[in-house]
């Protein structure tokens, strides 16, 4: 008997609330509902992406860009441009940066075969290779270029690959004949990947500001 009772009372007792909230002014109503609990529903979470503050000038520096590679390989997405810094920065910072003296020996290499091979067409073979041997065993480079034949052209090469100015090379390599050029395929190859990887430095720059 006594369930029914407090069954009987519960029922009448929503409509009665009810009716007394109805009864109340707007001001009584609001201080009801106040203080209803609130529940909070947990939003996304900002996802903070890491910033790799690596640049150009930290590589000619000659700083390392391990940190700078493993935030990027941590990354759960990379954007195209993204993974081609990523793949740039393994090829040329993680380690010791050693690009500068395999373009400059690269370079020595290339020089040292156009020199020995106009030397020899000029002179016949005999003469060519007395007049040639200089150039098989010494570099021979003027760091101040006045003339106009091929020597001081190399120089001026070999000037912008020690400056470590790779736009400077691939300019220069301009002015030599498409035949001399052919000797520095390898070089200008490398040259324009580094312009590429400044470029893209330069644009993550960019995209920080």
């Amino acid at each position: 008997m006594k369930k029914c009772v407090i069954i009987f009372g519960l029922l009448f007792s929503v409509p009665i609330f009810a009716q007394e909230i109805q009864n109340m002014d707007l001001t009584d109503q609001l201080v009801v509902l106040s203080e209803q609990p609130i529940v909070h529903v947990p939003g996304p979470e900002k996802i903070l992406l890491p910033t790799v503050s690596y640049t150009w000038a930290d590589f000619l520096q000659g700083k390392s860009c391990q940190d700078d590679f493993d935030q990027l390989q941590q990354l759960p997405f990379l954007s195209p441009e993204q993974r081609s810094l990523k793949d740039k920065m393994q090829i040329y910072c993680v380690k010791e940066i050693k690009i500068w003296k395999t373009l400059l020996s690269l370079f020595r290499q290339n020089k040292k075969t156009l020199l020995i091979d106009n030397t020899l067409k000029k002179n016949g073979s005999f003469m060519g290779y007395v007049k040639a041997i200089p150039y098989y065993l010494l570099d021979i480079h003027h760091t101040r270029p006045v003339n106009a034949d091929i020597s001081s052209k190399l120089d001026k090469i070999q000037n912008a690959i020690e400056a470590k100015n790779p736009e400077q090379v691939v300019l220069l390599m301009q002015d030599l004949s498409p035949k001399e050029q052919l000797f520095f395929i390898s070089l200008f190859n490398e040259a324009t990947a580094l312009i590429d990887f400044e470029q893209a430095l330069s644009k993550k720059e960019e995209s920080d500001q």
